[in-house]
């Protein structure tokens, strides 16, 4: 079933949640996936910054992406990308502090992909 939604563009409700990928790891000290789909593997970048790269690349930077994270020892409020656009080889994933002024190391973040 299909309907306008605007434009020429029409939603699809058989494919409107598709995922595509979606990966759970530790983000502090060595960086360590738990569990995953189509991610190859996590770059760490520094203190709260994160690449997360996809076994099968995207078709394009036109994806969702969606996230959580949580520190037992520190309130993390929430997590955030960075950047505009996303590569379709990877997303480059940041998390901060309850108050978004510090990035900080993460020890369970939750990342979901959907096109």
């Amino acid at each position: 079933m299909s309907s306008t939604i605007r434009g020429s563009d029409s939603f699809d409700s058989a494919r409107a949640a598709a995922l595509k990928a979606w990966v759970n790891f530790n983000g502090t000290g060595t960086v360590s996936i738990t569990g995953a789909m189509n991610v190859s593997s996590i770059t760490d970048q520094g203190v709260g910054s994160y690449y997360i790269n996809f076994t099968t690349p995207m078709v394009d930077g036109a994806y969702c992406a969606t996230g959580m994270g949580g520190k037992a020892t520190q309130d993390v409020g929430y997590c955030r990308f960075s950047g505009g656009t996303h590569n379709p080889a990877y997303c480059h994933f940041t998390t901060l502090n309850n108050y978004g002024n510090a990035y900080i190391d993460v020890e369970l973040v939750n990342v979901a992909f959907f096109r």
